[in-house]
């Protein structure tokens, strides 16, 4: 095999993450670049797109100029949070993105839910939620009618930055996925939602598929890299779908767990499936001819940086962080399971449960709890609205007898995996072994996908033979799986209260 290098790069909630992926399947470096969302009213979340890029050239010019001794990549792959919308004029975003966990269009998504459920899940195979693309259009047009007369394109995350990096409007099916207008049995925009909204197609970018290269290099943005004008870059991919690559999980008996800002548990399938109970999504996947069906906890590490940025240290530098992880992580080990009864509803009104009336909260404080009970009761209430999650993504595949569960493989990636106590306390819950894969990422999915475009490697399963390292196996113990069985129905009881 050729010494080619390939660059990926990832747009996160959080900041943006760059690797050069060896020919091999080493990772020969890696850079992360911060960033935080900005929340200008209760519910709302946005985001500059030129952050992104900032934040993308500066992550990638780290990893660049930290390995010297690598030859120029041979192709770029781009990765991102899903279905946080940019909004395109002529002259470059028209407003701040909105983010994926944005809950402004409830009333939308209300109103599309009475008049359209038997519509657009059938076709688009996701559920109606504050969380896609639609109502997040037809907001801009009744809200910001100002705006919506400049409008001439919609993109996401990866694809704002592709679009700076080359001049080039495109995106993948797998973001697509998210938008509610895309046929997902025909990987294609639905001329019959497009039609039933009024919206021009000539908003939406060119579909290509994820390992494609959409063109090269401007001259802009090859300055801006300092690398080659014209070097390759393919659509990429949505960040669920590239790590799902990265991590190898391509068969329908796999369940991959992220330990991001947004928790997930997903699980490829050959054919496209619709929930009946409207909760978990089936996206395209990157992997031609599958689907990934995916079901998600949105205050999963959200929860956990929430916590630890109110009662924690104020983090000023890497350094601090590191500290101030090292402490929680201490403290949540120090306390027992089930945090001496206290427990935690995490605040989510979007996935897994989609009530726009839950709050959250902390439940059976006492005198004797201390700051580690409330850590260990955050990564706790976090795991179990992750686990109702993964139940309902196996009541969507019918997957509800002992046997069927016992031949499921479960991997763990994300930041969050790098929490011994956290992997400890979601293989006890979920009462399986968890193989967890420490450098598995959407950045390096997103240079496996580069690489399979410009021909580095031959195909996907050459990709994923050359670039999957092994795991590491954390074993649930029996009486903590007893334990968190009770405290799971605790839990939901708790819950419960907090949804009414």
């Amino acid at each position: 095999m050729s010494r080619e290098t390939l660059l990926g790069i990832d747009i996160g909630t959080s900041g943006c993450k760059a690797v050069l992926l060896a020919s091999n399947g080493r990772i020969l470096h890696e850079a992360t670049t911060s960033y935080e969302p900005h929340y200008p009213q209760p519910g709302w979340a946005e985001m500059d797109p030129e952050t992104w890029y900032g934040a993308a050239i500066a992550a990638a010019r780290q990893v660049l100029s930290g390995a010297t001794d690598a030859p120029e990549p041979a192709g770029i792959g781009i990765s991102g949070q899903m279905i946080s919308c940019t909004y395109l004029g002529e002259g470059g975003a028209l407003r701040p993105s909105i983010l994926w966990m944005d809950q402004r269009t409830t009333p939308i998504v209300d109103r599309l839910v009475q008049e359209f459920d038997e519509v657009l899940p059938p076709i688009t195979m996701t559920p109606i939620n504050t969380a896609y693309t639609l109502p997040r259009i037809l907001w801009l047009r009744e809200q910001q009618a100002s705006l919506w007369s400049g409008l001439r394109g919609i993109l996401w995350s990866k694809d704002y930055v592709r679009y700076r990096l080359t001049g080039i409007c495109a995106t993948d099916p797998t973001d697509a996925s998210g938008s509610l207008l895309l046929d997902s049995s025909r990987r294609r925009w639905s001329r019959r939602i497009l039609e039933a909204f009024d919206l021009d197609e000539q908003l939406l970018p060119k579909l290509l598929d994820s390992h494609e290269v959409v063109g090269g290099l401007s001259a802009a943005g090859a300055r801006d890299l300092g690398i080659p004008v014209g070097t390759p870059v393919v659509a990429g991919a949505g960040d669920l779908f590239s790590e799902n690559l990265s991590a190898g999980n391509v068969h329908q008996n796999q369940r991959l767990i992220r330990f991001g800002s947004c928790g997930s548990v997903s699980s490829p399938v050959d054919r496209p499936v619709l929930d009946p109970q409207r909760k978990c999504p089936c996206y395209v996947h990157c992997l031609p001819g599958r689907w990934l069906a995916e079901s998600s906890s949105q205050a999963f590490g959200l929860a956990e940086a929430w916590f630890k940025k109110a009662f924690y240290s104020i983090v000023a530098s890497e350094d601090e962080a590191s500290a101030v992880h090292d402490l929680a992580e201490e403290e949540a080990a120090s306390a027992p399971p089930g945090a001496e009864g206290l427990v935690f509803n995490p605040f989510i009104q979007g996935a897994p449960y989609w009530d726009s009336a839950l709050t959250g909260g902390f439940h059976g404080v006492a005198l004797t709890h201390r700051r580690a009970h409330f850590m260990r009761a955050v990564i706790e209430g976090a795991t179990y609205a992750l686990a109702d999650a993964a139940q309902m993504l196996t009541r969507m595949h019918g997957e509800t007898t002992a046997a069927a569960a016992e031949a499921l493989e479960w991997t763990a990636i994300g930041g969050g995996a790098r929490s011994a106590t956290w992997c400890r306390i979601v293989a006890a819950v979920l009462g399986v072994e968890l193989q967890v894969l420490e450098d598995a990422n959407p950045a390096k999915g997103a240079a496996m996908l580069a690489g399979i475009g410009t021909g580095v490697f031959s195909s996907f399963e050459e990709a994923i033979a050359v670039c999957v390292s092994p795991p590491t196996l954390v074993r649930p113990e029996a009486h903590a799986v007893n334990t968190y069985r009770a405290l799971h129905r605790e839990y939901r009881r708790i819950h419960e209260l907090y949804s009414q």
